[in-house]
């Protein structure tokens, strides 16, 4: 009826302002207006305490770009910004993404005909390409397979003889 299409269309048209899924509470996370501070990155899980929570993880950069976990400020800032989208039964539990800081030794048999140094700043400048952080989320895995081909895939690249990812400094899970 009339009536009851009203009714769906009212339920619909207010449910748009709240907070339903995973996406929604990322995109309110990077809508948070900028003068209470800037995430940025977000990831959602669940939490294992408690169904009826989520975790948001967050990170944020430095002046100079660098990532460094979010101050307590932006996370209450957030917090409240928040619970005026969040549904009353859920709650939202705000929390530091991990900052691992990574390297990779590798080793490459380079034709003979090539330039052992341009071959390796050539691997190098992809690598740090391809390993900026603007390519990645938090939780992004990171597929060997795929860093492999980009040094396989360089001219003058035969072969791979090292390959190993270490850890500089934070948690590498």
């Amino acid at each position: 009826t009339l009536s009851e299409l009203r009714t769906i269309a009212l339920f619909n048209k207010n449910s748009q302002n709240r907070i339903v899924t995973r996406e929604d509470l990322i995109a309110r996370t990077y809508a948070l207006p900028t003068n209470f501070g800037r995430v940025y990155r977000a990831s959602v899980r669940d939490n294992p305490n408690n169904p009826q929570a989520a975790q948001l993880h967050v990170i944020s950069r430095d002046s100079s770009g660098k990532l460094i976990l979010s101050p307590d400020t932006l996370k209450e800032n957030l917090g409240k910004y928040l619970s005026k989208f969040r549904i009353v039964s859920d709650a939202i539990d705000i929390l530091d993404a991990s900052i691992a800081n990574i390297g990779l030794n590798y080793s490459v048999t380079i034709e003979s005909s090539m330039s052992s140094s341009s071959v390796i700043n050539v691997i190098n400048g992809k690598l740090i390409e391809y390993f900026d952080i603007k390519h990645w989320q938090i939780d992004q895995p990171i597929i060997f397979g795929e860093v492999e081909n980009l040094i396989l895939n360089t001219r003058g690249v035969v072969s791979i003889i090292e390959f190993d990812f270490i850890g500089k400094s934070g948690t590498i899970k």
